[in-house]
C-alpha cells in the first residue's frame, strides 16, 4: 500500500499530467527500466525532467522518440 492511500488520498501518476514515467516507458517500449536509464544517461532518450520525486518525460516527447526506437539488441533508432 503506497503512502498516498494510507492517507485515504487518491492515487496520482505522471499519466494524469500528460507526463511518462521510468516504468512506463520502459513497460511501452518492451525493455527493462535500467535499459531506460541507461539510454538516458548515453544521451539517447532525452527530455527527461526531475517532477514530483522522481523522472518524467513530457508524452509527445516519449511519443516522438517511441515510434524511431528499434528494441532489438543494441537499441539503434531508425533515421
Amino acid at each position: 500500500m503506497t503512502r498516498a492511500t494510507a492517507e485515504g488520498l487518491p492515487e496520482v501518476s505522471a499519466a494524469d499530467f500528460g507526463y511518462v514515467s521510468v516504468r512506463d516507458a520502459a513497460r511501452e517500449l518492451g525493455i527493462h527500466e535500467q535499459t531506460v536509464r541507461n539510454l538516458r544517461t548515453n544521451g539517447r532518450m532525452r527530455g527527461w525532467e526531475m517532477r514530483w520525486g522522481q523522472l518524467v518525460m513530457p508524452r509527445e516527447t516519449f511519443d516522438r522518440f517511441a515510434a524511431r526506437y528499434n528494441p532489438r539488441r543494441g537499441g539503434r533508432c531508425k533515421p
